[in-house]
């Protein structure tokens, strides 16, 4: 991959940062304002699963970053396919390269909600809905190509069972829908489980969080209209911090995601408590394959 001179105003160019995960030393991409963050999640999750390598230092356009992807895809598809599946990956994988240029601005994500419960032997059920519940699009075929879970966590809570029934099985679209139907009887309680919850998180979905993800497990959580990258790491949840205001801090590359209230915590590469060193910006927050260099 070519490096890039720093651009700051260009919202093409990302600036890299170098961390440690796992005993090795891994770049990342960082966030600039209004940057394509379908795009930066992905190639973060590929990055520290070692799938994909960047540069140490430096900047990266966007375009390299979706030709990265392109070629992991092509190294990750299987082999020893029958024919039927065959033509069935190959036209998903037709679909999902053409959709790449589209990273940047942006996936149509539709969230579909239904029951949660909290015994996880239910939680297996294919009749309950839960945080990896998305109505299906093409463009999420990418995240199943790249064998990368896509979670979000706004479950709504089961003692409010007025509001849980209300929403049901509705997407968002429908919800929505459903709120500015004046002759809908449920639309005042579908407004409210809104407007409770604008930062599209709730406790249910973190508790649901934490039942999907095994420990250790790298994903994209679609929370609050953005994606980040998302860590399970023992008992607790961590978003990488790939806000561009933080590039040069090299204590700060986690954040705690553990409430719904937006406080959190930063911690350095080694998980310890991390503080920036100056004012920063505010945080935004699979099978083996061979790992694809970016050139």
């Amino acid at each position: 991959m070519t490096e890039q001179p720093p651009q700051s105003d260009d919202p093409d160019v990302f600036k890299l940062k170098a961390i440690q995960f796992n005993s090795s030393k891994v770049s990342i991409v960082t966030q600039n304002l209004n940057g394509p963050c379908p795009l930066i999640a992905l190639v973060n999750v590929l990055a520290l699963k070692g799938l994909a390598r960047l540069p140490a230092s430096g900047h990266v356009t966007r375009d390299a970053l979706t030709h990265l992807i392109a070629d992991v895809l092509l190294q990750m598809r299987p082999d020893n396919m029958n024919s039927h599946v065959e033509s069935n990956y190959n036209r998903n994988l037709d679909d999902v390269i053409n959709l790449l240029p589209d990273l940047g601005r942006g996936l149509d994500v539709n969230v579909k909600y239904e029951l949660f419960l909290f015994a996880s032997v239910l939680t297996n059920l294919k009749g309950f809905r839960h945080v990896t519940d998305f109505e299906f699009t093409p463009a999420l075929s990418l995240f199943d190509l790249l064998r990368v879970n896509l979670y979000h966590g706004w479950i709504p809570d089961p003692q409010f069972v007025e509001i849980r029934d209300a929403v049901g099985d509705l997407t968002y679209n429908q919800l929505v829908e459903h709120i500015c139907d004046e002759t809908n009887t449920n639309r005042l309680l579908l407004e409210e489980f809104l407007m409770e919850n604008v930062t599209q998180l709730t406790y249910q979905g973190l508790i649901g969080l934490m039942e999907a993800m095994k420990d250790g497990e790298l994903a994209v959580l679609f929370r609050n209209n953005h994606f980040h990258t998302i860590l399970r790491r023992k008992d607790l949840l961590y978003l990488l911090v790939s806000d561009s205001g933080y590039a040069s801090e090299p204590s700060i590359v986690w954040e705690s995601f553990n409430n719904v209230d937006g406080s959190s915590i930063f911690f350095a590469s080694d998980f310890t408590v991390g503080s920036p060193r100056t004012s920063g910006g505010s945080s935004q927050q699979s099978q083996a394959a061979p790992s694809t260099d970016a050139e």
